[in-house]
């Protein structure tokens, strides 16, 4: 068991040129992250104003 994305870099790595298979894995383990963004983007506009502001 190994994150993603040193699975992305050991299929690189093994002098692959599939670039279709790579760039579909990238794609595919950066859903997670970008729904995470989505359902939370109140709470990181509301931090990111708050942090701006002066007292």
């Amino acid at each position: 068991m190994r994150p993603i994305t040193l699975g992305i870099y050991k299929y690189i790595g093994n002098n692959n040129q599939e670039w279709n298979a790579i760039m579909a894995t990238a794609v595919v383990a950066s859903i997670p992250t970008a729904v995470l963004l989505i359902l939370a983007q109140r709470y990181v506009a509301a931090g990111v104003t708050a942090g701006a502001v002066k007292d």
